[in-house]
């Protein structure tokens, strides 16, 4: 199981110096909300600042996400998360991110029910309401989960949302988990980050 840490916040500061303070890991998610899918806004996809030698991710809690994709390239990001729901036209949002060379996974809120569609191999499920960190996870939603990765073996499957040394075991069958606050949030992230990876045994 791949642990990806997940940076949201409000802060351009607090954006920027979590990033930096998360050299020890190969990838990093960076969540961005407009306040429109979600009830709340994060930092500016503009503000961000990447770092070289790390693999980014962004995580788009966005209307219209495709809108943003020529910027996620310019900034340096190698992966793009887009949720079904706010998508118009699937077809054309993956050729779109497949021209630009981003690698498409598509993302579900916990009610949503899951699809496959041909040309996306990875899928990420959320177990909480996407819009603040630090809320406790939907525990209803983890079956849904762990039947999709059972039925599709082959396709690459994660969970975000309220992810913690607790409960990082349920998902063991997973291929990664996205984690926010008990990372980002904590005194010592690489500690937390090294007790996520002892609990989930990898």
């Amino acid at each position: 199981m791949q642990i990806i840490p997940a940076v949201l916040t409000s802060d351009k500061q607090e954006l920027n110096e979590t990033i930096q303070n998360l050299s020890f890991t190969k990838v990093i998610q960076i969540d961005f909300m407009d306040g429109l899918f979600t009830d709340t806004k994060s930092a500016q996809l503009s503000e961000v600042e990447l770092v070289k030698g790390k693999f980014f991710e962004a995580h788009l809690m966005v209307e219209s996400p495709e809108q943003k994709f020529e910027l996620i390239k310019k900034k340096g990001f190698k992966r793009v998360i887009c949720h079904v729901e706010t998508i118009q036209d699937l077809s054309k949002t993956i050729k779109e991110a497949e021209n630009l060379g981003l690698e498409l996974c598509l993302a579900f809120n916990p009610t949503t029910p899951p699809i496959i569609t041909k040309g996306v191999n990875r899928y990420l499920f959320l177990t909480v309401i996407p819009g603040r960190q630090g809320q406790k996870l939907i525990e209803k939603a983890i079956p849904q989960i762990l039947n999709f990765k059972k039925r599709n073996p082959n396709l690459v499957v994660g969970v975000d949302g309220g992810i913690t040394a607790d409960n990082i075991k349920l998902f063991k069958t997973l291929d990664y988990v996205c984690v926010g606050s008990f990372i980002t949030k904590s005194k010592d992230l690489k500690k937390s980050y090294d007790k996520l990876k002892l609990e989930s045994g990898s």
